[in-house]
Parts: C-alpha cells; structure tokens; sequence
C-alpha cells in the first residue's frame, strides 16, 4: 500500500470508528439528550438492519485498521479475506443509505436522516466507508466475481428477523413499508420490495467494485510510469577486474544500424564473441563494451532492453522512447552501443 493511501484509509477508518462508537451507543443507551425519536431498548436494536450493518462496519474498521498498520510496517500486502470483509460491511451499509433514501424517508419523513444518530448511521458513514474503500482502500484489487459475497448479511438478516416478525415474536422494525412482516400486506407486495433491495445490493456491489478496481489500476500504471520516468540504479556485473568506465556524454551514445534481415546474424555473432573471450579472458571478459538491443516483445506488446546473451529483458517499457532512453543511460555509465529493432526485425537509427 501506498504511503498516501495508507494514511488517508487509516484516519477514514479511524473516523469511521469513533463515530460508529459514538452513533451505536446512543442507539443502545438512548442517552443523548432532547433525542426526538425514543430509541428502542439495547436488545431489540438487533432487529433493525441499520444498526446491524453499522456493527458490521464498527468491527471490520477495526479489523482493516488494524491489519493495515501490522502489513505496513512489514511491507506486506493486506490479505485478501481483510478486503472482503471491508467490501461487505462499505456495501451493507450502503444498502442502509438506499433503503432509507427510496423507501424510509417517503414513509416516515426527514426524521431518518436527523441528527445525530440517524445522520451518522443513515448518511455520513455509509459515504466514509465508500470512499475510503474505493478511492484508498485499493490494493490487493477484488476480483468481480467475489460481489455476491456482499448479499450474505442481508440473506442471515432477512431469514432470522423476517420469520420472527411474521409470528409476531418481534415487531416488524419497518412496519410502515411492510417489508418484514409478511402477514401486514400482500405477498406479491412484500417479494418486489425485497427482490429489488437483493438485487440493488448485487448492483451497488459491483459498482463499488468497479471503481476500486478502476482506482487500484490507475495508480498501477501512475506507479509504473513514475518508475520509467526515474533514472535507473541498474548497474551491469562485469566480474571482479572490471574497472570503472567513464561516462559519456548524451550525443556520444552510439546507436547503430544494420541491414535489414541482419538482426539474427549480429546476435549470433555476438553470443560466438562472448563464448571466445570466455575462454581468453574468463575473469575479465565482461569489460569489453556491450551492446543493448532493444525491440518489442510480440506477446506483451512491450519494448525490452536486453544484452544479446541475455535470455531475459533487462526491463520492459510502454514505449520505444522510454526504451532508447533506458539503454542511453546503460552506455553512459557503462559503454557499449545501441540497435534499435523496428517492427519487422529491421534495425534502425534513432
């Protein structure tokens, strides 16, 4: 994780802590004062999806805060079951704040987004924990097939409290839209309203998912272009009697030219040179200048910088430029040449 995302998720979460504390605990003491709407009593908040979520929430921003710093400090990436846990309580309470705006408010008016419990656990939180999961919270990226796990605490609310309100155990807690009680209306009533909550979930899942993936990729490519952009540290082994090689200016860099067709013949003859000065010169052989070949790889569609006898690219670039560049700076500390393959296999000038 970033440095930046880590602070910016470590104090969300740290808000999103202290006023999910401060919300639930006014919920459960009703202890704030000149509150208009009576709370219910500790026990029977768990009937309503609202304060469940908002636990939800409490618990795994505790969780993520926690696994965070520990990963941070190791250098260790966040594991992935921390993500999901923080995917499912951001979407749940999410589901609250959509539950609330197209069916609570209609029903029962401004009062369920009044200060300051019904502000926090219907509004503010549900938003910190959006934007702290989608715009920081970016990294390890969520696959798009894991957005179903994000019904599973709808699913266990709905088939603990829906058969309690329907034998009247428990009192329907949005008895003023019938959604729980399945006795209070008609059952084709009561199917639509939950058909369409289930299935906004799955949506506000994947949409949620879709811009942290999103995020998480454009700060990989901003990290890969900053890592282009910077001056390389690499510096070539050339055994234990190499000798410093003085630097050359820019416009000194030779990049050479071959005939077309000729690309196999130099590399081969190359791999025979470096072969014989093995043999001549085992410890020193490597001193000799070095030729950096840089073409584009037909399976990544990358541009490579490598040495002739190198099985392996020294390091890839989007771009050609960005490649030249590269191995420009190789030759200035470390000598050598440049061939620059073009799409048909033909070397050519810079």
């Amino acid at each position: 994780m970033k440095k930046r995302n880590f602070i910016l998720s470590t104090i969300f979460n740290a808000v999103l802590i202290v006023t999910e504390l401060w919300g639930l605990s006014i919920s459960l003491f009703n202890w704030y004062p000149g509150n208009a709407f009576p709370m219910p009593s500790a026990a029977d908040n768990f009937r309503f999806y609202t304060f469940d979520s908002n636990v939800l929430l409490l618990v795994t921003s505790v969780l993520y805060l926690v696994v965070s710093v520990i990963s941070y400090r190791k250098k260790k990436e966040i594991p992935g079951w921390v993500m999901i846990f923080k995917f499912v309580a951001t979407v749940s309470v999410l589901t609250t704040f959509l539950v609330v705006v197209t069916m609570l408010l209609p029903a029962s008016g401004i009062g369920m987004i009044s200060w300051p419990y019904f502000l926090f656990a219907h509004v503010i939180d549900p938003v910190l924990a959006l934007v702290s999961f989608a715009f920081f919270e970016v990294t390890p990226i969520i696959k798009k097939r894991k957005c179903f796990y994000v019904v599973s605490p709808l699913a266990v609310y709905t088939a603990v409290v829906s058969p309690l309100a329907s034998l009247k155990i428990v009192k329907d807690p949005y008895e003023e839209i019938g959604l729980l009680d399945v006795t209070a209306s008609p059952a084709i009533d009561i199917v639509w309203k939950w058909c369409a909550i289930f299935f906004g979930t799955l949506l506000v899942g994947f949409l949620v998912l879709l811009l942290q993936n999103l995020m998480g990729k454009i700060e990989a490519k901003a990290d890969e272009k900053a890592k282009a952009d910077q001056p390389s540290a690499y510096t070539e082994d050339r055994g234990p009697e190499a000798t410093p090689t003085q630097e050359i200016a820019a416009d000194d860099v030779v990049v050479i030219e071959d005939e077309e067709g000729a690309e196999e013949t130099e590399e081969e003859q190359e791999i025979k040179e470096e072969e014989e000065a093995k043999k001549t010169n085992p410890t020193g052989y490597m001193n000799r200048p070095r030729v950096y070949h840089i073409a584009k790889q037909a399976i990544t569609g990358k541009w490579q910088v490598r040495l002739a006898t190198g099985q392996k690219a020294i390091k890839l670039f989007d771009t050609q430029e960005l490649a030249i560049n590269y191995a420009k700076s190789l030759v200035r500390t470390q000598g050598g040449s440049i061939r620059v393959h073009s799409l048909k296999g033909k070397m050519r000038k810079e």
